[in-house]
């Protein structure tokens, strides 16, 4: 989701096309993979029937035990992961051990078309004008069906504070019209050690009008195919604006260099970024 509709192309450019990433990765980066982790093993155990589940402490354990292989692939330091996610996994737990949605997908692959229009062509079958199709994909978290049987695609997020829900997310917004519900949930995992659970996991339900949800396509659609533009020209324009969002651009110090001087302090700094497996080589795999 993020990729399609970058507000900085400079960043798009180092993130996704030429792949550099740091050495290290920000600590609340690993925090986050490792509670998903967990979470996907715990979901997948709970989506089993009744009889077939085993005790919830073990599917507690269980989930926890995947945490900690995972870790061994993480920068995450060994004392993080055992005294504040583990903990805040285990809490989590026990507070939503009797919760009413029932998970019916976790980390389900999609795709879809945001937009397409077909070749233009003339009385002769040629081509006047190329046509265009926008393909998203993307893993959601986990698919909810609750007591009224509506679903709820959710992301899960992990946080060490509580912040207002913003459900003008290009996430959140993409969840609500590819499933057609024009709804999403925001699943929150406090890391905070001295909030109370009932404020630590709560979740955000996020309603959407159908106007909102077309004209973020609308202007998805326009992104994708300014994207498509700057890559065909090799240029990237930069926005300074969101250069200190997040405790700064990875890239920012890149951006600091002479342009003559980017690569060599590529080369230096970062290292090939670790690829996410496309579900469509998957898919070619059978």
């Amino acid at each position: 989701v993020y990729s399609i509709i970058s507000e900085n192309l400079s960043k798009y450019m180092y993130e996704k096309l030429v792949e550099a990433a740091p050495e290290r990765r920000q600590d609340y980066l690993d925090k986050g993979d490792m509670m998903h982790v967990m979470l996907a093993e715990y979901y997948k155990i709970k989506m089993l029937p009744v009889e077939q589940r085993p005790p919830h402490v073990q599917m507690i354990e269980d989930a926890i035990e995947k945490g900690r292989e995972r870790v061994i692939k993480l920068d995450l330091e060994i004392e993080v992961s055992e005294d504040e996610i583990i903990p805040n996994f285990r809490q989590y737990c026990e507070f939503w051990q009797n919760d009413p949605w029932q998970p019916i997908a976790v980390e389900q692959e999609v795709v879809w078309v945001v937009h397409e229009r077909p070749d233009v062509l003339d009385d002769n079958g040629e081509i006047t004008e190329e046509g265009v199709r926008i393909i998203m994909q993307m893993i959601v978290d986990i698919i909810f069906e609750n007591q009224q049987g509506h679903v709820l695609w959710t992301d899960h997020k992990t946080r060490s504070r509580n912040r207002e829900p913003m459900p003008l997310s290009n996430q959140f917004i993409a969840y609500a019209i590819a499933s057609g519900t024009k709804r999403s949930v925001r699943n929150n995992i406090g890391l905070q050690k001295t909030v109370a659970a009932e404020k630590k996991f709560t979740r955000d339900f996020f309603p959407y009008p159908q106007g909102v949800l077309d004209w973020w396509v609308e202007w998805t659609t326009y992104r994708a195919q300014f994207i498509d533009y700057c890559i065909k020209t090799e240029n990237f324009p930069p926005d300074f604006t969101t250069c200190d969002k997040y405790s700064g651009c990875i890239y920012k110090d890149v951006c600091m260099q002479s342009p003559v001087n980017r690569q060599r302090f590529l080369n230096e700094n970062f290292v090939r970024r670790r690829r996410i497996r496309s579900i469509y080589e998957k898919g070619e795999e059978g």
